[in-house]
């Protein structure tokens, strides 16, 4: 899987256990015309940002939440470190 894919499945995992799903498809947009544009790539720090928010962590991690944050912070690789949980 890609790191386009894999963040894509990873929102739509987020979304399902209760982010907001119109702050994701923005983010997402904005990801994507950026890409598209040559100016952010998919690791960058919009990403890191996202993958690293409260919200985001809480919906995709559930209930230790924090552990694995804290987790995500430490791995080089924030995308293929979600891809371990879809």
């Amino acid at each position: 899987m890609n790191n386009e894919q894999t963040l894509s499945k990873a929102i739509e995992k987020a979304i399902k256990n209760g982010y907001d799903k119109v702050r994701a498809e923005v983010l997402m947009a904005v990801l994507m015309n950026n890409a598209k544009r040559g100016e952010q790539n998919i690791n960058g720090s919009i990403v890191n940002d996202f993958i690293l928010s409260h919200e985001f962590a809480k919906a995709f991690f559930g209930e230790n939440w924090k552990y694995y944050i804290q987790q995500a912070v430490l791995s080089s690789d924030r995308i293929k470190y979600l891809e371990k949980f879809l």
